[in-house]
């Protein structure tokens, strides 16, 4: 068994407290005292407690970058999609409990929502970022953004299910529901 590294004792610390006791009613003391860290550890992983629920948006964001990166393909919305593919074949692969458990404590907080929000547009602005140089960027910005939402939306409605099906699939059906609506 390997050692939990302080930040991730301290990811699973918050999210314990959070679906015992409520994000509102969740202090870092007590998230570092949970973890048995101190506030100075948590304050040098995280800069408030709402960081903990979204650590993995840098990871996200260069799994977007690489794969937009070793794609070459002429098509800007196979490009953006096959980045999204990627992270939930990839990063979600294994992760239906964390992942349904983390979206019922963001689905409860409206301050979680937003930041979740503004997470989905930071992921699509990375991609039309990284394909600025080689489409128009009217295109590139209507397809990340698109595609972020047809991510968004299958992963709420994977989040919602048994999770016998993978993130992956899900997202592959609801791909199919935005095209038949085009």
């Amino acid at each position: 068994m390997t050692k939990l590294t302080s930040r991730e004792k301290l990811e699973q610390a918050a999210i314990e407290l959070f679906r015992t006791q409520g994000y509102d009613n969740t202090t870092v003391q007590q998230i570092a005292a949970r973890a048995g860290v101190t506030e100075r550890t948590f304050f040098r992983q995280f800069n408030d407690k709402s960081d903990v629920m979204f650590s993995g948006n840098d990871l996200l964001a260069t799994i977007i970058q690489t794969s937009i990166a070793q794609n070459q393909s002429d098509n800007v919305v196979e490009i953006i999609w096959t980045a999204y593919l990627t992270i939930a074949q990839t990063v979600f692969a294994d992760l239906y409990a964390h992942a349904k458990e983390r979206n019922a404590i963001i689905q409860s907080h409206p301050h979680l929502q937003e930041r979740e929000l503004l997470k989905q547009s930071h992921l699509a602005d990375v991609a039309v970022s990284a394909l600025a140089q080689r489409f128009d960027p009217i295109v590139t910005t209507l397809a990340a953004h698109n595609i972020a939402n047809v991510f968004h939306v299958a992963f709420g409605l994977w989040v919602a299910s048994d999770g016998h099906e993978s993130l992956a699939d899900m997202m592959l059906k609801t791909r199919k529901a935005w095209a038949d609506l085009t």
